[in-house]
């Protein structure tokens, strides 16, 4: 499989990839060469291409450099052991067993022992693709008509080069240090370009004096890029997970997880640690939310461990609502363990709650919040008259349909948001069918009672009837809000967005997630 270290009769193909074009079969194509060299060319291109853009490239395993086993030969070869890799053009590069390599062989290192040149140097190993025609045989038949004994190859053989190149530019400044989280952004906005088709190195050499022995210590087998298997990636991850810990030195005990909850408005707050069965500590916090006129501001405070942790909303001389943290801090062995710092941040109202304990470069673990402010008052759909996706009867249709709302909406814009759609038995479409409406009140706001239902014409109601024109139902009717198009009486968006939990009964159930507008759907089926 291996060949001189010399420079191949072919050289790397191309690293381009695409446009991809397959071959169009029909029944008496002529078939030539060039067809059945494209067929082979785009399978091989799309593999190439998924190497590269979805696994990477790299060292996969294997492919150490080491000192050649006979101390007396060590000023000549160094060896490489078998391995696998992947060039940045997609290649397969296969090292089935150890394979040495002549230094003094190499044209650059010859030049140096022959001017006698003792300075010391840097080498790099490399490994680069190459095909290599291989078994010629006889052509049959000549396109030219000019050659009646020509050969040519009957394999392509997909090999290997191992080569050594001699003070190589040395590396790029590494890029400034970046957030982890961001990396997934930074990666996929563009794609890696392959500077290096030629050459994926294996190891560094420092040191090197032309004729001198190599010793292990001088070869860097670390200074290579790799690209580690899923099913070694899945171990590290494993092992992270069930064992923890990293390079660093052992951290004084802390809490082992923490729970953040928003809660109504009208809940207090609170913070405490709780302790499992198996000793895990837990710092749980409730923090209220969705209401005007919002946490403005947090304040932290870090207490002694064995002081209890609290979560409180005060209102500062202003009228702005303020969140007040107290954290215990951390802990020495003989008192229940705690934190070392905290950082908390003020994130935008539609923006989830977020709670992580994190070991910072010194060793202290610090908590990280980050705490929605308070959502502005929304309105939202709080009763409806039917069940969700069950059957009713046609009387109970006859009678009408409730839909209750915990704010007073506009009554003018209930027409066109709210909406029955019927499923037509040919085409299988849901179509609007024509609906009576009639706006007004429920006498207790959100108990959908049909008889403490009023009409009303006030220009701002809480409830509405609807009943579908009896000549267009059918066995199956959805019901639609479009909370895009419903204004409560502060002109907001209703939020009518329906989300798990379904309507099914329970007095306190909204819709909703936080955000204005989104569309309530539900259906059911006629008896």
């Amino acid at each position: 499989m291996s060949h001189d270290n010399e420079l191949a009769p072919e050289t790397c193909p191309s690293c381009e990839f695409g446009p991809f074009a397959r071959n169009a079969y029909w029944m008496g194509k002529l078939m030539l060469p060039r067809d059945f060299i494209d067929e082979q060319r785009y399978f091989m291109d799309k593999l190439r291409h998924h190497h590269v853009h979805l696994h990477g490239w790299g060292v996969v395993c294997g492919l150490t450099v080491v000192p050649h086993d006979t101390t007396a030969c060590r000023h000549r070869f160094v060896c490489v052991e078998p391995g696998v890799a992947i060039d940045c053009c997609g290649h397969d590069l296969i090292l089935p067993e150890r394979e040495c390599i002549d230094l003094l062989a190499v044209p650059a290192i010859k030049a140096l022992v022959d001017a006698g040149n003792t300075e010391p140097h840097v080498l790099q190993v490399c490994i680069r693709y190459r095909e290599c025609p291989t078994e010629q045989v006889p052509v049959l038949y000549d396109d030219c008509g000019c050659d009646s004994d020509r050969c040519a190859p009957n394999r392509i053989l997909e090999s290997y080069e191992l080569g050594v190149l001699v003070d190589p530019a040395p590396p790029a400044e590494p890029p400034p240090a970046i957030p982890c989280g961001d990396i997934w952004a930074d990666r996929a906005a563009f794609c890696e370009l392959c500077d290096t088709a030629d050459c994926v190195v294996l190891a560094t050499i420092t040191g090197y004096v032309a004729g001198q022995p190599v010793e292990e210590t001088q070869i860097d087998n670390t200074a290579r890029k790799l690209l580690p298997s899923n099913q070694t990636i899945k171990e590290v991850i494993d092992c992270l997970l069930l064992n923890g810990g990293g390079g660093g030195g052992g951290g004084g005990p802390g809490l082992d997880a923490v729970e953040l909850t928003m809660v109504d408005c009208g809940q207090a707050g609170s913070a405490a640690i709780e302790v499992d069965g198996a000793g895990t500590r837990t710092l749980v916090l409730e923090i209220p939310n969705g209401c005007p006129p919002g946490i403005a501001s947090a304040t932290v405070t870090m207490v002694d461990c064995a002081t209890p942790a609290s979560a409180v909303i005060d209102t500062d001389g202003a009228g702005n609502r303020v969140l007040e943290l107290t954290i215990p801090s951390g802990c020495g062995q003989d008192v229940p363990s705690g934190l070392d710092d905290i950082t908390l941040t003020m994130v935008d109202c539609d923006q989830p709650a977020r709670a992580e304990i994190v070991t910072d470069g010194a060793g202290n673990r610090v908590i990280e919040l980050e705490i929605p402010t308070c959502c502005e008052k929304l309105s939202h759909l709080c009763g409806i008259s039917w069940k969700h996706n069950a059957f009713i009867s046609r009387d109970e249709l006859e009678r009408g349909l409730y839909i209750a709302f915990d704010n007073k909406v506009q009554a003018d814009d209930l027409r066109n948001a709210v909406v029955v759609l019927a499923r037509d038995r040919e085409t299988g479409c849901w179509c609007e069918i024509d609906t009576e409406q009639l706006p007004g009140d429920f006498s207790e706001p959100c108990v959908v009672d049909p008889d403490k239902f009023e009409p009303s014409g006030d220009p701002f109601v809480t409830a509405v009837w609807l009943r579908p024109a009896p000549n267009q139902v059918t066995p199956q009717l959805r019901v639609l809000v479009k909370g895009d198009f419903l204004r409560d009486a502060e002109g907001k968006g209703v939020d009518a967005n329906h989300l798990p939990p379904w309507f099914g009964g329970a007095p306190d159930y909204r819709t909703g997630d936080g955000v204005e507008g989104g569309t309530f759907e539900s259906w059911f089926m006629l008896d």
